[in-house]
């Protein structure tokens, strides 16, 4: 298989739906209502939307296969995962392959995203102590990622900074649309948004 970061044959062809945020700040939750519908307040942003024309991904999978015949595409976009020295994996290539971008980052507080952090430490560390010796490498480490991302989120600062971060990476690229959506409203079905432009990215 090609790899998906590879420029296409066709460049500037369909739609990318990029759903960004950090680890537990909601990216599932909108993704699975973006594929049923149940969220009307997204329509503003996707525009005409047929779910039976979308493709749905995760970021992690472009390395292995072929988006090239791939028209409109929803992508679970994880910023702590993608995030390089030098930027953001995959975003440089994806301008070039489609034709309209639209990227929803999901904000959600220190606060919240140690809340929900804290509840998949909790499950990692209950599934390493009762696998005994079953894959506890692999869960080890999983429990380490996991920790790692407790640190960071327990402090507020950091936590600004690598939204600051993507900021200022995604906003050098003029043809996307981006939207912040508020995670904390995820659980009341309401979804408030700001759409900001690329000069007013760049100038935050």
């Amino acid at each position: 298989m090609n790899n998906c970061t590879d420029i296409p044959s066709i460049p500037h062809m369909g739609k990318l739906i990029l759903v960004a945020g950090l680890p537990g700040a909601g990216k599932t939750t909108i993704i699975s209502k973006i594929r049923n519908g149940s969220m009307s307040s997204l329509q503003e942003i996707l525009g005409n939307y047929e779910n039976s024309e979308w493709t749905y991904m995760i970021a992690t999978q472009l390395d292995n296969c072929s988006i090239d015949n791939i028209r409109y595409l929803v992508l679970h976009y994880d910023l702590f995962a993608q995030r390089l020295p030098s930027g953001y994996r995959y975003l440089p290539e994806l301008t070039q392959r489609f034709g309209q971008v639209i990227i929803v980052t999901l904000i959600a507080s220190s606060c919240l995203l140690s809340l929900r952090n804290g509840s998949r430490l909790i499950k990692h560390l209950i599934k390493f102590i009762v696998n005994n010796n079953k894959n506890r490498s692999g869960l080890k480490i999983e429990l380490a990622q996991c920790w790692q991302k407790q640190k960071i989120y327990m402090n507020n600062s950091s936590v600004a900074e690598l939204y600051a971060d993507w900021f200022r990476y995604s906003g050098q690229f003029l043809n996307f649309d981006h939207w912040l959506l508020d995670s904390s409203a995820l659980t009341r079905n309401v979804i408030n948004h700001v759409k900001f432009s690329a000069i007013q990215l760049n100038k935050g």
